[in-house]
């Protein structure tokens, strides 16, 4: 079983995890999609203010800056220019097959309408289990081109 308590002590997430917020700007809001138990939505707190953390089940959390909201990411509602970053990881991958393409569409949605001028217009990488980079290819990367999305070295990018 896997036991992510454990996983996210390796040296490994653990340098994965600061790429990943050196690659994230500073900011008033963000938007993290997938909270899961908003480990992320801590750590962004040092980069953001408020950060709104989203995941299927409201996540259950208690901390000054995080606001946690039930939501999905095939319907993200939020205000126009609500958020300076929108901030996705490990969530496309346990989006059903079916329903990808409709994820995909609404990530792009998202950062075209909920991003205040200037935001960051987003990004999505992704890593296989043992968390080395893959090269998008198949069925997501025709998803990910069709939403909007264009290849770069670091993953996707959305250029609005």
């Amino acid at each position: 079983m896997f036991d992510i308590a454990r996983q996210r002590g390796t040296v490994r997430e653990q340098l994965r995890i600061a790429d990943l917020m050196s690659l994230t700007p500073k900011g008033k809001r963000v938007l993290e999609i997938g909270a899961r138990d908003c480990y992320l939505s801590r750590k962004l707190t040092a980069l953001y203010p408020e950060v709104v953390a989203l995941d299927l089940t409201k996540p259950e959390i208690d901390a000054p800056g995080i606001t946690a909201v039930q939501g999905d990411v095939t319907g993200l509602r939020f205000a126009d220019n609500a958020f300076d970053t929108v901030f996705c990881t490990e969530v496309l991958e346990h989006v059903p097959p079916e329903k990808l393409q409709q994820a995909c569409n609404e990530l792009a949605y998202a950062l075209q309408r909920n991003l205040r001028d200037g935001g960051i217009r987003g990004g999505v990488t992704f890593c296989d289990a043992n968390d080395e980079p893959l090269t998008v290819r198949g069925e997501w990367s025709r998803m990910l081109h069709v939403a909007g999305f264009v290849p770069v070295p670091q993953g996707m990018r959305l250029y609005c």
